[in-house]
């Protein structure tokens, strides 16, 4: 896989996965990581710029979960091209939303399970959960509760058991992001 970075130099990366549990990165011929996969390789982003520093970071997807949810393999880029592995940062649906100008996640899941929306900023070389929101859909009968939740142990402040559903819809952030994710090299 060749990426060519904001900056304009040329970096070769080379991704192998082998046996659909191990992901073997290297830059320029040199291996850097390996990297455990649960799953089986899916496809890659190289055009966001995670972290706002003016250079295009790698997001390597793992194959889709049960929701169709994305979960990242995060490589941040340095000036000189250089990409170093996040795992701190392997978080679902992880993307920098244009529109919020913040960094943000969420997960979409089934019926009966929680789905969450949170944003984040960048604290040094972290990122800091400013807000989120998780919904619990408990059943038809007895509705859903919303949570809003805020820092890194997602302390709740406000929790809803009534209209939680119309009020997710604009809870943290109204619109789910699109993540582009290429699976092939074209």
């Amino acid at each position: 896989m060749q990426l060519l970075s904001a900056n304009h130099f040329r970096l070769i990366i080379e991704v192998f996965c082998i046996a659909d549990s191990i992901l073997l990165f290297s830059q320029e011929g040199e291996k850097t990581d390996t990297i455990a996969f649960e799953n089986y390789l899916y496809g890659f982003n190289s055009s966001m710029d995670l972290n706002q520093d003016g250079y295009n970071d790698l997001m390597i997807y793992e194959s889709l979960n049960m929701h169709g949810q994305l979960h990242p393999r995060v490589f941040l880029s340095n000036k000189a091209g250089r990409l170093r592995y996040r795992p701190d940062l392997s978080i679902f649906n992880l993307c920098y939303d244009t529109i919020t100008k913040h960094v943000v996640s969420f997960y979409v899941g089934g019926a009966y399970s929680e789905h969450s929306k949170n944003t984040y900023t960048w604290e040094n070389d972290s990122l800091r959960l400013i807000r989120g929101a998780s919904l619990k859909i408990v059943s038809p009968e007895e509705g859903s509760i919303l949570t809003f939740y805020t820092g890194k142990d997602k302390k709740p402040y406000k929790t809803f058991d009534k209209n939680a559903e119309e009020l997710w819809d604009t809870a943290v952030f109204e619109q789910i992001p699109n993540i582009d994710c290429k699976t092939s090299l074209e």
